[in-house]
């Protein structure tokens, strides 16, 4: 469907396209086969619910559930990541399934992650409002400052 393997033992969503042309169907949403990439991301994609996102832009959503996958050295819960038609992650969002400690301090399991394409990867910490980036020697900014990798 539009590139993408669909997993053959689970439901196919289609929506109505209305245009000049009339109506026709087109594909909506469908849980992932193995076999789809995502450029720069690590997690597997296969058992992924899909879902193509709004405004007609051609973008995707992944969701990928309550199972944990790596993201940046992170392992991360609730992940849901949006690609672009040319399925190159444009957001990414999830929360971390352990503690972990960057620049020195320790974020507790549960704590929110976000990365989009233009400001890199954001862990805000559960303190002060501040934001850690997950590397060496690093340390968090202030509430209302952006720290990012």
């Amino acid at each position: 469907m539009q590139g993408w393997r669909c997993a053959s033992s689970e439901p196919v969503t289609l929506d109505v396209l209305h245009g000049g042309e009339g109506d026709r169907p087109v594909f909506y949403r469908c849980r992932l086969a193995e076999g789809n990439a995502i450029p720069g991301l690590e997690a597997e994609t296969a058992g992924a619910d899909l879902s193509q996102t709004s405004g007609g832009a051609g973008g995707w959503r992944l969701a990928f559930g309550d199972r944990a996958e790596f993201v940046a050295d992170l392992r991360l819960r609730d992940l849901v990541v949006m690609v672009d038609a040319g399925r190159h992650p444009v957001d990414l969002r999830g929360t971390l399934d352990h503690p972990a400690t960057l620049s020195g301090r320790t974020h507790p399991t549960g704590t929110a992650v976000r990365a989009t394409r233009d400001r890199g990867l954001v862990v805000p910490s559960p303190r002060s409002g501040e934001v850690q980036r997950p590397a060496a020697g690093l340390t968090g900014t202030p509430a209302g400052t952006d720290e990012v990798m």
